[in-house]
């Protein structure tokens, strides 16, 4: 089901628009006790949420469609985050991006990786996304700001560029970077829950 959210007016200072799909894979619909408006509710919470982390960078966040696949998912989901993701993102290209124009897709599912998404890939058909997971409405709004920030191309702060926090061993709840060999971005600990 993809319900599309209509967008009114917009401040003349942007300097930035993005706008934002969310997909629901089936898992989390049925964790809402199956309940279509418990799960549109919940998705425009943490849109606002990611819209307001933004404004500080002048960034509008525009939420312009939900998919909750309430029956089947629709690309596979595995085990595996890397999978899930690059099976996501081929969904998006084929599937969401020609029926509903948006900048960035976010798959919202249930599993142990707190989030994932490429780096830089904001202006790209094939790789702007990335996968969120919490059961908070803030918590994913925490862990989208973040992927999200990551399609904008922003890093993790380390003190190899000159920032970071201080005393990471003192500091259960600061964000260490965590990265492979194909540029994604992976949060695996729910201490990384800082937006970007």
């Amino acid at each position: 089901m993809t319900i599309n959210i209509q967008q009114h007016g917009s401040p003349l200072s942007l300097l930035a628009l993005s706008s934002l799909s969310l997909s629901v894979h089936i898992v989390q619909f049925q964790k809402q006790g199956k309940d279509m408006e418990k799960v549109k509710q919940r998705l425009a919470e943490i849109a606002n949420y990611v819209d307001k982390f933004y404004r500080a960078l002048n960034i509008r966040v525009a939420l312009v469609g939900l998919e909750v696949w309430s029956d089947v998912d629709k690309c596979p989901i595995t085990q595996d985050p890397f999978t899930t993701l690059h099976e996501f993102l081929d969904w998006r290209k084929v599937k969401l991006l020609p029926q509903k124009p948006h900048d960035n897709a976010q798959l919202i599912r249930w599993g142990t990786t707190i989030g994932m998404a490429p780096i830089m890939s904001m202006c790209t058909a094939e790789q702007s996304g990335g996968i969120d997971h919490s059961d908070n409405p803030l918590g994913a709004a925490v862990t989208l700001a973040h992927e999200l920030g990551h399609n904008f191309g922003m890093n993790h702060d380390t003190p190899e560029r000159g920032c970071g926090c201080r005393y990471l061993q003192h500091r259960p709840d600061c964000s260490a970077p965590r990265a492979n060999s194909r540029s994604y971005h992976l949060m695996p600990s729910p201490r990384a829950r800082h937006p970007p």
